[in-house]
Order: C-alpha cells, then sequence, then structure tokens
C-alpha cells in the first residue's frame, strides 16, 4: 500500500526542491547536477545523509529551492520553519555546524495546493573527494521528535529514486538570496532583573546524576512547573548520569566525542527557549588535581555554551550543590566541598564571561536548605541552635539523602524549592489564612479570597473560599483566633473543587490560644508532581530506550525497524502536558470554620 502511495499522480503544476552544497572559493565554475524525485502532494519528511571525509577548512553553503511550506535542518539545527517558497533559491552558510563524518540534512513541506511537488537535490563542490552523497529517503508516516538528527533510525524510511534533472540557469538571479539561519543576539533574561518564564517557553534541563535522578522524583520540574502557572511552558529532562561537560556517560558503546555530538544535536532538534545546564560537580570529583584541570573544564564548558546559541535560548548556569556530612560508619562526602566549590568558581566565571544568568546552589545551601524543608513541613522546628548541636545536623542530613551526595524524595522536595527560589531570585513564603472571630475578620498571605460569609450562628461562624498563588509543595496553614473566653476548639474543613474534603493536621499553641492547621495532604501539588513524573518517564523511554543500541546504535541492523514505534510516546507526552496545564493552574477551594464543644 505505501508504494502506491508514493506513485500518486502529480499536480499539474511543478514546485521543485533542490539541495546544493557548495565549498566556496569565491570563483563559481559549473552549476550542479540536480536530480529531481517525486514525492506525495501531501506534507513530507525527507532526510538525506552527506558524508564528509576531510576537516571542513573552507566555507561551506546549503541551497535551498521549492515550492510550498519549507522547513529545513541541518545536523538537528533548524534553519527555517514553516517558510514559503515560490520556486527561489535560499543559501545558507551551514559551516560552524558541518563536521567531518555522517551530516544529515532534514526537509518537511507542505505542497501548494495548486502544484505538484518533486524534490530535487544536487551538489556543487571543488572538492569531489570531500563529500559522498546519499539519496533522498521518504518518512511513511509522520515521524518522532529527533527525526531530524543524525543518529535517527531511518531503517523504514523508502528511497526516491530519480526522475529527471533541473536546469539551475532558469533560476534569475533577482530570485536568490541569502538567510542567517543564526538568531539575533538579545540580551539574555536574568542579565539586569529577576528571570521570568515566558509563554510558550520550552525548557531543558541538561547535566548529570542530579538531573537525570530528579526526574523520578517530579519535584525539581514541578517546582518550576508551578513558577510558570500564568504560562504554557514545557520541561524536558536530559539528564544523564555521570555525566562531564565532555559528555562522556553518553557516548554509550561510542567515544564522547560521538555523545557530545548526539547532545548537541538533541538540544538543537528540541529547539528549545531556556536551557539549564548543571554541570560541574561530577567533573570536581573525576578531573586530576592538576593545574589545567579547571581550564579544560572551563574550556569545554565554554565549548558547549557556544555549540547551544546556535539554539537561540536563554542559556542558564546552575552551580553544583555541596555535599552533606553524614554520621558514621558511612564515609563523610562533605570532604570535597573545598573541590566543588573551585569548579563552582569556574562556573560562575565562564556565566559570567559569556553574559549568562549564574544560579548559585553552593552558598549557605545547608542552612536554606533546612529553611525550604521548614516550610514543606507540618511539624514543629527544632528550638535548638544547630551551630551548637553538629550531631543533630548532622542527623537531619540523614533526612534529605542516604549518602550525603544523591537526595531522595524529600532531598528533592527542598532542594528543589532551593532551586526555584534562586532561579527567579524571590524568598518561598508560607501561604496563611487568619481567621480573627471576635473581629469578625479575614485575611490571607499567598492566596486570594472570596465569598467570606459570616454566620449569626457561632457554631460555624464563617465560611469562605481562598485560591493560592501557586500550586506548590509548601502547605497552606490556617490559624484560628476564637472569641474571648471561648471554651470550645475551632474546627476546619476544606472542600476541593471536586468536593471531597481536604484532611488536615491541627497544632494547638498554648501560649497565645490560637489553633493553627496545615493541609497535610497538598492534595493538587501532588497530583502536578504525579502527573510531572509520568510525563517524565514516558519522555525517558522515548529519547533514552532501554534498547537504544538495536533501535538506534550498531545493532540497528538487528531490531532497528522497531524504532517506529518511538513515535507512539509522542502522542501520550502531549496528552499528559495537557494535563499538567491544567494542573498546575490554582483552584478555588471552600473553607468552613466551626466551633466544637
Amino acid at each position: 500500500m505505501q508504494n502506491h502511495r508514493f506513485r500518486r499522480p502529480m499536480r499539474a503544476v511543478l514546485a521543485v526542491l533542490a539541495v546544493i552544497f557548495s565549498f566556496c572559493t569565491g570563483i563559481v565554475s559549473a552549476d550542479p547536477d540536480i536530480l529531481l524525485v517525486p514525492i506525495p502532494d501531501t506534507p513530507t519528511w525527507l532526510r538525506q545523509s552527506v558524508r564528509i571525509s576531510g576537516p571542513v577548512k573552507t566555507p561551506l553553503e546549503l541551497t535551498l529551492t521549492a515550492t510550498g511550506s519549507v522547513s529545513a535542518y541541518y545536523n538537528g539545527q533548524r534553519l527555517v520553519k514553516n517558510t514559503a517558497m515560490n520556486g527561489g533559491l535560499v543559501t545558507w552558510d551551514v559551516t560552524s555546524l558541518a563536521r567531518e563524518g555522517v551530516n544529515c540534512i532534514a526537509i518537511t513541506i507542505a505542497p501548494r495546493p495548486e502544484a505538484a511537488t518533486r524534490l530535487g537535490a544536487g551538489f556543487f563542490r571543488r572538492q569531489q573527494n570531500l563529500m559522498d552523497q546519499s539519496g533522498w529517503k521518504i518518512a511513511p508516516s509522520p515521524p518522532p521528535v529527533g527525526w531530524q538528527q543524525t543518529d535517527f533510525n531511518d531503517r523504514d524510511w523508502k528511497t526516491v529514486a530519480s526522475t529527471g534533472q533541473l536546469d539551475i540557469a532558469t533560476l534569475t538571479p533577482d530570485r536568490q538570496r541569502r538567510l542567517d539561519w543564526k538568531p539575533v543576539p538579545v540580551k539574555p533574561r536574568g542579565a539586569d532583573e529577576a528571570f521570568r518564564f515566558r509563554d510558550g517557553d520550552h525548557v531543558l534541563l541538561v547535566g548529570g546524576t542530579f538531573v537525570e535522578r530528579a526526574q523520578t522524583f517530579g519535584h525539581l520540574e514541578s517546582a518550576l512547573t508551578a513558577a510558570a502557572s500564568q504560562h504554557n511552558v514545557t520541561f524536558r529532562n536530559l539528564g544523564w548520569s555521570a555525566d562531564t561537560v565532555f559528555a562522556e556517560s553518553r557516548g554509550i558503546f561510542d567515544t564522547p566525542a560521538k555523545g557530545y555530538e548526539r547532545l548537541i544535536e538533541h538540544v538543537r532538534a528540541e529547539e528549545p527557549s531556556v536551557i539549564m545546564l548543571f554541570y560541574g560537580q561530577n567533573e570536581a570529583l573525576s578531573f586530576d588535581d592538576g593545574p589545567d584541570a579547571i581550564h579544560r573544564f572551563s574550556d569545554q564548558l565554554r565549548q558547549l555554551h557556544r555549540d547551544l546559541t546556535t539554539t537561540g535560548a536563554d542559556i542558564v548556569f546552575v552551580s553544583p550543590h555541596p555535599f552533606l556530612a553524614m554520621a558514621a560508619p558511612l564515609p563523610d562526602p562533605s570532604r570535597w566541598n573545598n573541590r566543588v566549590a573551585e569548579f563552582c568558581g569556574a562556573v560562575r566565571t565562564v556565566a559570567d564571561s559569556v553574559g549568562a544568568l549564574y544560579v548559585d546552589l553552593f552558598a549557605d545551601f545547608a542552612r536554606e536548605l533546612r529553611r525550604a524543608d521548614t516550610l514543606l513541613s507540618i511539624s514543629d522546628s527544632l528550638p535548638v541552635d544547630l551551630s551548637e548541636h553538629p550531631e543533630i545536623r548532622i542527623a537531619m542530613n540523614g533526612k534529605w539523602t542516604d549518602n550525603g551526595m544523591h537526595w531522595n524524595d524529600a532531598g528533592y522536595a527542598g532542594v528543589a524549592q532551593l532551586v526555584a527560589t534562586r532561579f527567579f531570585d524571590h524568598t518561598a513564603t508560607q501561604p496563611m489564612i487568619q481567621v480573627d472571630v471576635g473581629a469578625t475578620s479575614v485575611s490571607a498571605v499567598g492566596g486570594d479570597l472570596r465569598n467570606i460569609r459570616w454566620n449569626p450562628d457561632t457554631k460555624q461562624p464563617v465560611t469562605f473560599e481562598f485560591r493560592r498563588t501557586s500550586v506548590s509543595a509548601i502547605p497552606t496553614w490556617i490559624a484560628i483566633e476564637p472569641l474571648p473566653n471561648a471554651t470550645s476548639l475551632p474546627a476546619v474543613q476544606i472542600t476541593g473543587s471536586d468536593d471531597q474534603p481536604v484532611s488536615l493536621s491541627r497544632h494547638l499553641q498554648n501560649d497565645d490560644g490560637v489553633t493553627r492547621f496545615a493541609d497535610q495532604q497538598n492534595a493538587a501539588y501532588e497530583n502536578l508532581r504525579q502527573l510531572v513524573v509520568r510525563r517524565n518517564e514516558l519522555y525517558f523511554h522515548r529519547w533514552r530506550p532501554q534498547n537504544i543500541t538495536y533501535l538506534f546504535g550498531f545493532r540497528k541492523h538487528e531490531q532497528g525497524n522497531n524504532a517506529s514505534e518511538i513515535a507512539q510516546f509522542d502522542p501520550l507526552i502531549d496528552k499528559l502536558e495537557e494535563r499538567i496545564r491544567t494542573a498546575r493552574q490554582p483552584t478555588w477551594v471552600t473553607v468552613s470554620v466551626a466551633l466544637t464543644d
């Protein structure tokens, strides 16, 4: 059936798509041969491999001619998106994207209703021995995200045979133009004021163990998602355990250089608007103590920044966090903190040198983590000075981590608050509702009130509705000041939008007579977090399937045809994104205060 699809008749008017490479030396001696191939008159995805056998020393140009709406990519980098073309020539300088070895040209084309569509490709090259062009391959169905990358497995794509040749001389000079695919430099967000997300932001988290493990708990993405509740913002976790700026872990069975190439292409293909880089911690542990260790790290971090600036995204450098001391008999990883601090300084220096935002997770980390934990907790904090009781401080560290280096669920919940606080440069506060029965007043911090109704019945003096500013892991506290000389205790009931009551804990403070309640379930946040965890899991399987070697690696000749199933993750992820968009919006709840006998 697929063969019949490719043989359907073309429409009456000719539309031609041609790709031409030039190693420019300032002199054009001849037109290239452009072979034409027929493609369907429906939206189409095509790929072509180009092998460059030597270093790219002279300018390399990519020229495109088309009739229809075209998107073009080179090695995962988008050059143009959904741009209408009428048969003229467009040329880009892709020298900085090209590399020795396999390169990939990827094209999507939506034909014009009145025109048949054909594809033509050819090379103009003064150094014939440097380049080897494969034939065009066409997708049998809409491909998954990542199809623009060099490593994508197009085993089930069909090769399209040529049917003729295009005469380039028919395209007059007035129909030729050069475009620059590079983004226009703009001042990065966070340079002069606090960083804020924008509607439509696509945020990538890139780094090592800290980032990869975060996806299984969901707190980090949820904390950042909650901060973007007013905007449509999506997140993708590209963490890889033990990764460094050299991508040594991402090579799998290949070299680190190949892993680095995959990282850059994957980030480019995601078309992010914000990239958060978490590097320096693994390097602090794995790099030798030689005098050039910091310089090697800094140079590669700058290279990573240069390679990712092609995306046009705002790049944010996040420092490593320190390690926490653990009680014996566990070893004390905090002995590495001086070394980690040196790499934090290197990250800051690189960020300053390129004018990027730097987020410091190292300074006052333990103190701020304890503060975040206090905000997240519904129990009373310890009334002790931890500086005078180091044994208690070390014991508390065991709440957040099993080894002082890697976080558990409670640890990521606290660290996520710290990341969000320093990323957005604001201090997290406890949402609080104050109810004074005697003064018949209700006030709130961290949320909005409406429909406050005071009742003559003193057994149930007031009901009102409350909506938090954002869906957060920090619970809401409700403080009730009863009538003077009251002998009954207040009770509170919260009913959510689903008409289900919310479980509360009560803390009676004897010194001031105020009864305090806390939302111990925080159901709205937990719903958001579980959706984020599920989204992260599906995305992980999409970009790092367990049998990746068979699907995309050196054993794809065995089971590579199953790579087509990866596309089935994308609609599932999209559906979860819709649910996340809904779940991150704060909703109104009804609060009822009653007095018990």
